[in-house]
This record gives structure tokens, C-alpha cells and sequence, in this order.
């Protein structure tokens, strides 16, 4: 007995085959617009050791995000498994929070805790330090633009307090 003998199954084979096709060539096509960005994020001149970056697309279309590494440096992604952003100009927002917590030992006044603090008490002692403006960290304050070229980019900011919107 050969394959061509069975019409059915030959059809079936064929058509399944089509079916991955398509789907190999429509996950390259998520991609085919994207391209690579990386930079470094400073304010006033010191790297910003953590938080998120995001490129906000000016068409709708998915936004970029990458992580600032301890020296301020990122490498935007719109998928997990795919580095980069789509053409075009986007709007920019940085995100850099540090999150501090006071222990009762740092407070002189304050009574050692004997069992688990709630969550009520624990958000008492999280101090939160904004390590840039927090107007940057907003869509609809901060002034970042940035254009993702049909190449490779490298997009760098430096923040200065004085570049803000006025309120």
C-alpha cells in the first residue's frame, strides 16, 4: 500500500502541513516591524539602577517595555520572546520607584513586634522614593518622545527637572 492510495489521508496531510506554514509565517510577521532598542536612562547624570521603561506607540499598537539595569541601561521588548519596538514615534514613560521598608528596630519609640505584622501594618513602614519625578512615569505628563527607526537604536535620556511640563 502507498500514501496515494489514500486520497483522504494525502488531503488531510496536505492540509495540515498548510496549517503550520501559516502559523510559522504568521509569528514572523509579528515581528517583521519590529526592531531593536536599547539605551541608557540617567537623571541628571546618574543611571537610574532600576524600574521600567515603556514606549507607548503614536498608531495604538503594542507597546515596547525593558527593565533599567543597575548602570541605567535597557533593551525594550513587545513580546516575551521578541526584542524591540515598532517603527515610528512613540511617547515615553519611566517608571523608577525604590521601595524602603522601616524595620520597628530603626524607630527608638517603637515596640518590638512578637507576631507577624498584618498587611495594614506593613504598608505603614514601606517608604516609597521616586528616583525620578513621577511626572515621567505618566502618559499624560511626561514630555519623552522617542522615534524607533527601521534599524538599530540606541535611544538614551537624560532627565533634568527642568525639562517638566508646567502645572
Amino acid at each position: 500500500m502507498t500514501f496515494r492510495q489514500f486520497p483522504r489521508l494525502q488531503l488531510l496531510s496536505t492540509f495540515v502541513g498548510c496549517c503550520c506554514l501559516s502559523q510559522l509565517t504568521a509569528c514572523n510577521d509579528k515581528y517583521s516591524n519590529l526592531h531593536p532598542v536599547v539605551g541608557k536612562v540617567t537623571f541628571e547624570g546618574e543611571p537610574i539602577p532600576l524600574g521600567k521603561i515603556t514606549f507607548y506607540p503614536e498608531d495604538g499598537s503594542r507597546p515596547a517595555t525593558g527593565e533599567l539595569y543597575e548602570d541605567g541601561s535597557y533593551e525594550l521588548k513587545t513580546y516575551d520572546d521578541g526584542p524591540g519596538a515598532v517603527t515610528g514615534q512613540h511617547k515615553v514613560t519611566i517608571d523608577a520607584v525604590k521601595e524602603q521598608f522601616d524595620h520597628p528596630g530603626d524607630d527608638p519609640g517603637a515596640e518590638e513586634l512578637t507576631v507577624e505584622p498584618s498587611h495594614t501594618e506593613l504598608a505603614k513602614r514601606v517608604r516609597i522614593q521616586w528616583l525620578v519625578p513621577i511626572e515621567y512615569s505618566r502618559r499624560d505628563t511626561s514630555p519623552l518622545m522617542a522615534e524607533v527607526k527601521p534599524e538599530d537604536n540606541v535611544i538614551d535620556f537624560d532627565l533634568p527637572v527642568n525639562d517638566l511640563p508646567v502645572k
